[in-house]
């Protein structure tokens, strides 16, 4: 809903005293601040009555439902936009990257939002995805300006918070997580992955972070 128009000049507005006036909104007013109340006092009939009809009235609207209500579809969803940054051929020229480094954000927040509360091991897995993606991505992009490998050090940081909740859930018996973030590590061949050390305290205790600095120090 925009903003309403202003009368027109010489221009009585309508008065209508037992009339509720819209809302008007501003750039620091968003829509869900004064709809939360009315969705609030629905019923949960009338909730499912209204997605109904905007689901009917909508494919788009009809497919972010979906999305938002079904953890395999959003995972898959997530996964086809993954799978789009890196199978990609054109090269991204330095003017382009804010694109390409947005587009990763994007994907990092939803799967921030979306999965991770719902499905850590999925929200996991995509986001070694995500950060992964610095094997192939530096290799046909400009990335002067560091737009693309910042949103790639966020997709780490957003791999240790998700790889935590995974540990919290299943304990420590399944994976043994320091050995993961050294094999990462291991692959920092574009200077991207450093968050995944110096972020570690994420997901490793005190103990395996002193192992793991010392693992390194032999290999030095």
């Amino acid at each position: 809903m925009s903003p309403r128009r202003p009368p027109a000049p010489h221009s009585e507005p309508d008065s209508d005293p037992a009339a509720e006036p819209e809302p008007v909104l501003s750039p620091i007013e968003p829509v869900a601040e004064w709809l939360r109340p009315r969705l609030a006092s629905a019923s949960r009939e009338e909730l499912v009555v209204l997605v109904e009809r905007l689901a009917r009235g909508s494919e788009e609207i009809a497919a972010r439902i979906d999305y938002l209500t079904n953890p395999g579809a959003a995972g898959r969803a997530l996964q086809r936009r993954i799978a789009s940054l890196r199978n990609g051929k054109r090269f991204v020229a330095y003017g382009e990257t804010h694109e390409v480094s947005t587009e990763i954000a994007s994907v990092a927040g939803d799967i921030r939002t979306d999965i991770l509360p719902r499905d850590p091991e999925r929200a996991a897995a995509l986001a070694e995805k995500l950060f992964s993606l610095d094997q192939v991505i530096f290799e046909r992009a400009d990335d002067s300006d560091g737009r693309i490998g910042d949103e790639l050090r966020e997709a780490c940081v957003l791999w240790l918070d998700a790889a935590a909740a995974v540990r919290a859930m299943n304990g420590d018996a399944v994976t043994q997580w320091p050995a993961v973030v050294y094999r990462f590590y291991q692959a920092n061949d574009y200077g991207i992955r450093e968050p995944l050390l110096e972020e570690a305290q994420r997901l490793l205790s005190d103990v395996e972070l002193r192992a793991l600095a010392a693992g390194f120090e032999q290999d030095a």
